[in-house]
């Protein structure tokens, strides 16, 4: 496992990082629309997963993220808050019930051990049912204490990044994917996981695709996305810039464990277009990435190290 590791890394040092992975274009027929393709994708078939995580942000004071869609997840989201079916449903997090279960039990165990004749006594039975209560309501507490004391720490606790998992519906999806490929002109992927955060002036996607997604495209190209701009803010956009936020993890798995390299950029258009990094100074890189590299087993993740790469671009603008 250790000279895997090694050999992704000193593959990812050798040859660089994968450059133009996801691109933003505006549309010609239609500038309220800019599409968002993940490309170069027969690189990045030799990772396991591939993680998208963009953001837009526009500049413009009265622009707000009621001004824009982000599109089809704004949809899908919409339509599960409203207990519609969907593309996507919500993932159930089963922590809570193993943490109640494993208290139960203890519990269990202690009946056995000190009052074996009273282990099937109604107070034995209620004790180890109300232990099991107990752990699942402690649950969502401990994950966030432990979120919070690790955040500063080189090895951290992470929450649950993604809430919906893809439907799967069979055959009948051949023929969706093969309209959606009419519709748009262009191959088009959909993650497995994903998760949608609206702010009050951006929204944020995050996108988890396997390799077997990327590798079903049979193309270098794909359209994973498409912000849509109401036409009253689309001058306003032009004139004040926006800033499109990347954020790619690339991830080798070895049995329990991933190692992942995250790279992190983002396009300004305020005046000139830009594409650079910032760093914890807020200071802009031009044509900079921010390299981040990761041992993850389950929610533990360890950073390994960090650093500024010049002359590195993941961003394009066609």
């Amino acid at each position: 496992m250790l000279n895997s590791i090694r050999n992704f890394d000193k593959d990812t040092l050798q040859s660089r990082v994968v450059k133009n992975i996801l691109s933003i274009r505006k549309e010609v027929k239609n500038p309220e629309i800019f599409d968002i393709t993940i490309d170069n994708i027969s690189q990045l078939l030799k990772y396991n997963s591939v993680e998208s995580t963009f953001f837009f942000y526009p500049f413009d004071l009265t622009t707000t993220a009621k001004s824009f869609t982000i599109q089809p997840f704004d949809e899908y989201v919409a339509n599960i808050s409203c207990s519609q079916q969907s593309t996507y449903r919500k993932i159930r997090f089963f922590g809570k019930n193993f943490f109640g279960l494993i208290l139960g039990l203890i519990i269990f165990i202690i009946f056995a051990l000190i009052k074996p004749d009273d282990l099937v006594s109604v107070q034995s039975v209620v004790s180890i049912f109300g232990a099991y209560t107990v752990g699942k309501e402690m649950w969502d507490d401990i994950d966030s204490i432990l979120s919070t004391i690790t955040r500063a720490l080189p090895v951290r606790w992470i929450s649950q990044k993604y809430h919906y998992l893809r439907e799967e519906y069979g055959t009948i999806r051949q023929f969706w994917e093969k309209a959606r490929i009419h519709r748009y002109q262009k191959s088009s992927i959909l993650p497995l996981k994903m998760d949608f955060i609206k702010h009050s002036n951006s929204k944020t996607v995050v996108l988890f695709f396997t390799k077997r997604s990327l590798k079903n495209s049979n193309k270098e190209t794909a359209r994973i996305a498409s912000i849509i701009i109401k036409p009253e803010y689309i001058s306003k956009i032009r004139e004040k810039g926006f800033m499109f936020g990347v954020k790619i993890m690339l991830t080798k798995t070895f049995l329990f464990f991933n190692y992942d390299v995250e790279l992190f950029q983002a396009m300004t258009t305020d005046g000139k277009l830009k594409i650079g990094t910032v760093d914890s100074s807020y200071i802009w890189h031009e044509k900079t990435i921010l390299l981040r590299k990761i041992l993850r087993i389950g929610r533990l993740k360890l950073y390994l190290s960090k650093e500024n790469r010049k002359e590195e671009l993941i961003i394009s603008s066609k």
